[in-house]
């Protein structure tokens, strides 16, 4: 096996590979958000039936996460939460069209992840409840990762402003190539880190959740098994399911904010590449993709490039392999197909 390909990996690139970017981006964002609910919620399901410490449901979440970020990261930059996808478009590092997309992958991954979850615990979790039931009483705890006592609404919604925001600071310092340069492959446990010490801090008001994705989703599925819509939507009269969907977006923005006005634009540029290195056009991030034509890129493919016989895609294309991943460290995006190669946020 050279470079990780595989026979069967190099017939599947070659015959089952997904073009448009729109839809494997996606995808990977949906298997993201539903490998992340999948762990939250059943951590979660493994926490009621053992009741064993309240660090169950925050570790397994977390490490969700890493596996999450660590799998699909290289396809869509495996956001796998709304407010950073808003916040990275706000940002430029996303395009405005694919906002809709990656807002209802999220969504409906953690919405089909919490339900597997559910599936693989009712059992424990019911027992004989499940009599004649289309759903079971005791779990409804599992899906929400709010607290049972919760604060008022306003306090809440502050809260998840103030918690996205510290998320989104991790998260563009660590794409900003000008900043500590945490590596690609520490991507997953970095983050890890983040979510956690989060939610160790700022759990108690409102679950430290700082994603929509990971609360609205479980919470339709819980209303779809037959929970009372009331008891998952609201606490008391509020409704409080508001407070993980509101409070993570703004809190998102005034987070990329903060880091690209009192930050990012005060860091040294000694290290970056000079725009040349992408023909000097800003349309060279993914915010407006530059489309190269296929002559065009063949012209911009060093000597030292292997030739079409070290394609590992089996389509006799010239093939660059750019290790450096995207941004202006990607001379012009060039991908064997011809096609602009997508941004790898993280």
């Amino acid at each position: 096996m050279a470079n990780g390909i595989t026979p069967l990996a190099k017939w599947a690139r070659a015959n089952a590979r997904i073009r448009n970017e729109y839809v494997f981006e996606t995808i990977s964002e949906f298997l993201g958000t539903f490998v992340l609910c999948l762990f939250a919620v059943g951590a979660s399901a493994q926490h009621l039936y053992m009741q064993e410490t309240f660090l169950m449901p925050v570790f397994g979440g977390v490490f969700g996460l890493m596996i999450a970020v660590t799998v699909f990261g290289g396809a869509s930059g495996a956001h796998i939460n709304p407010a950073v996808s808003l916040a990275l478009a706000i940002a430029g590092e996303l395009s405005w069209f694919k906002i809709p997309l990656y807002w209802i992958a999220q969504m409906f991954g953690g919405y089909l992840g919490a339900g597997l979850a559910f599936a693989l615990y009712k059992d424990k979790l019911c027992g004989s409840e499940i009599d004649g039931q289309p759903f079971c009483p005791a779990s409804q705890t599992i899906f929400s990762p709010l607290p049972a006592t919760a604060s008022p609404v306003g306090l809440g919604i502050a809260d998840q402003i103030v918690c996205t925001a510290i998320l989104l600071l991790a998260i563009m310092s660590a794409i900003d190539p000008r900043n500590m340069k945490v590596p690609k492959y520490l991507f997953g446990i970095f983050f890890a880190f983040v979510v956690s010490g989060v939610s160790f801090a700022f759990g108690v008001n409102a679950g430290g959740v700082m994603n929509p994705a990971r609360d609205l989703g479980p919470r339709l599925m819980a209303v779809t098994i037959g929970h009372d819509f009331d008891l998952i939507f609201k606490r008391g009269t509020e409704h409080y399911w508001l407070v993980p969907l509101i409070g993570p977006l703004v809190g998102a923005t005034v987070g990329a904010l903060i880091y690209i006005f009192f930050v990012g634009s005060h860091l040294r540029d000694d290290e970056v590449p000079e725009p040349a290195a992408t023909g000097g056009d800003w349309r060279s991030t993914v915010f407006i993709p530059k489309a190269i034509p296929y002559q065009a890129s063949q012209q911009q493919i060093p000597p030292q490039t292997p030739i079409a016989a070290n394609n590992p895609y089996g389509n006799g294309a010239p093939y660059q392999n750019y290790n450096a991943g995207g941004g202006v460290n990607n001379n012009g995006y060039i991908r064997d197909d011809g096609k602009p190669m997508p941004r790898q946020i993280y």
